[in-house]
């Protein structure tokens, strides 16, 4: 099984990427922020949010290093440019989540070929 620390090409580090804002923005996005006037419950939500917006940083940064490593800067510096969201912003913001994203499918060709593809099954399933 690959980590972050064992890919080598530039699929394999945007599946990664893929993999890592999809289920850690999930993660975030779970925490409703109206949910609760309970005071530690919010902080706890709070640390949840924190923590692994820190995790997805880290797994970020790791595929930007290995994409540098295996030759792929160009993919790298694409990446980076998602990190920089990811670290500036206040994933706790659903807009901010659904620019992230949207950056993804922007700079990652295995990400636009996924969508078009969905696409095309929905519409045939959908006659």
């Amino acid at each position: 099984m690959r980590t972050s620390k064992t890919l080598t090409n530039e699929k394999e580090g945007w599946a990664a990427v893929s993999h890592f804002l999809g289920n850690l923005l999930l993660l975030i996005g779970m925490q409703n922020w109206l949910s609760t006037d309970n005071e530690s419950e919010r902080k706890r939500k709070e640390i949840i949010v924190f923590e692994t917006q820190a995790q997805l940083a880290g797994h970020l940064y790791v595929i930007i290093q290995q994409m540098k490593f295996s030759g792929h800067d160009g993919e790298a510096a694409k990446i980076q440019q998602i990190l920089d969201m990811v670290v500036e912003q206040d994933l706790a913001n659903p807009d901010v989540r659904k620019a992230i994203n949207a950056k993804e499918l922007e700079l990652s060709i295995y990400t636009q070929t996924f969508e078009a593809e969905l696409a095309k099954l929905k519409a045939e399933h959908s006659k």
